[in-house]
């Protein structure tokens, strides 16, 4: 349990320290990524780890329907509210 609240701890630093980090760059790597190796087309993604959702509202700008985990709770929840001021 010890762990889970250093995750939580951590959320609240999050964004700050990856605010100078290209997402956009990241999920276009992603895109190019997915079109060179996947037969089919994809549109739905799991994303282990996700964060803050910087990816996916990247991501879902483009149709890509993602599901994101994370071991911290407050790590959704700043997701979630970053998700709901882009709609």
């Amino acid at each position: 349990m010890a762990k889970l609240n250093q995750f939580n701890k951590y959320s609240d630093y999050y964004d700050i320290i990856y605010q100078e980090k290209s997402y956009l760059e990241e999920a276009n790597f992603i895109k190019k990524t997915i079109k060179a190796y996947s037969p089919i087309k994809v549109n739905t993604m799991l994303s282990l780890g996700c964060g803050t959702a910087s990816y996916k509202i990247i991501l879902a700008a483009d149709k890509y329907s993602i599901t994101g985990v994370d071991l911290s709770a407050k790590m959704l929840k700043i997701g979630e509210k970053k998700l709901r001021k882009t709609k």
